[in-house]
């Protein structure tokens, strides 16, 4: 084999070896990659799963205190004297309208007799089909309105669907005549609130922007205000329940499609492209630089190779105080009796 294969074949292993090497180092650091970005994944994801829990929670505060307050409101209205079966419809409309106008979301208020007949309402639009409904044909409500009568405590209906063709819940504040309290009932004052107009009322759009939001009471999907939510979204679902009136309600809150893409999977996507592109660039920072390394190796190689066949000596050495030597060639020995080592000892210290 002449110098030439030899050479060629020493360079070509040296490439295969470098190639080895680069290939390595870029497992090593796509390693440190995958591990950096699960880390991050993990961090995004506790972010958006505790934010969501948070969402959950707010709403579940706005729903509790607002129906708190509006049984409150109607008990306090069941107090005034002028409440009575026998009342006038200008009272009647002075009390509820004051009552109607400050807390938004009734679909109505009403006022139902002792023989469970709605006699009187506000407001008279979209809600003419409810003058003199006999609860009786609505059971859950009836049942309901007996229990208030019962139990002398106002009661909330379980949900149910109502004469005006959507669900939602009938609050029943039951008030007996004077003297006769526990005996003999005057009627009640109702209040009628639909899922959609009443939560739409309570909670803030911006609040459900980036969000979908589902109510189950007592395990029945009541509202949502997406028909079909996807299964992905449904993955990162929080929800916060409470009870009110022996009834569980519980919200349930998923990030939709677009607060994913943008807060999670867009992220992802950019930090996971970034690390390919600094895998990249450090493998083919650290080929070349192996690359270079053994070519200059190569180089010294073959002119020591040279130098080793010519009669005399070459030595190379740096333009600095002392001159300390960089390359001496194999006849240093035979021309001056001094080793290669002894030599450059020799002219480093400045021996003569």
């Amino acid at each position: 084999m002449n110098y030439s294969d030899k050479e060629a074949r020493l360079f070509s292993s040296s490439q295969l070896a470098i190639l080895w090497y680069a290939i390595i180092l870029g497992m090593l650091v796509t390693c440190l990659m995958i591990i950096i970005v699960f880390h991050i994944d993990s961090q995004e994801r506790t972010y958006i799963e505790r934010i969501t829990q948070d969402t959950a929670e707010g709403i579940k505060t706005l729903l509790k205190n607002d129906l708190e307050k509006r049984i409150t409101s109607l008990s306090e209205q069941s107090k005034l004297s002028v409440i009575s079966s026998g009342m006038s419809q200008s009272d009647w409309d002075a009390i509820s309208k004051n009552l109607y106008g400050t807390q938004y979301g009734y679909q109505a208020i009403g006022w139902i007799d002792s023989t469970f007949h709605v006699r009187k309402r506000i407001p008279k639009h979209n809600n003419e089909v409810t003058i003199d409904f006999n609860l009786a044909l609505n059971p859950p409500a009836l049942l309901t309105a007996i229990k208030a009568q019962d139990t002398q405590q106002r009661a909330v209906t379980m949900p149910l669907a109502f004469i005006h063709g959507d669900e939602g819940i009938g609050i029943h504040i039951p008030i007996f005549n004077a003297g006769t309290r526990g005996n003999k009932l005057d009627g009640f004052i109702s209040g009628v609130l639909l899922f959609k107009p009443y939560i739409k009322s309570v909670v803030p759009d911006f609040l459900l922007n980036e969000y979908y939001f589902t109510l189950f009471i007592d395990g029945d999907k009541v509202y949502s205000d997406q028909s079909n939510q996807p299964a992905i979204a449904y993955a990162w679902s929080k929800s916060s329940s409470y009870y009110l009136q022996g009834h569980e309600w519980e919200i349930n809150v998923s990030p939709n499609d677009e607060f994913l893409y943008i807060a999670h999977y867009k992220v992802m996507r950019i930090l996971i492209a970034l690390g390919l592109f600094i895998t990249f660039i450090i493998v083919l920072a650290a080929y070349t630089y192996l690359f270079a390394r053994s070519k200059l190796k190569d180089e010294r190689y073959k002119i020591e190779h040279l130098l080793k066949n010519l009669p005399g000596m070459a030595y190379h050495s740096s333009n600095t105080i002392n001159r300390p030597m960089i390359l001496v060639s194999d006849g240093c020995e035979n021309l001056t009796g001094y080793s290669r080592a002894e030599f450059k000892k020799i002219e480093c210290c400045g021996e003569k």
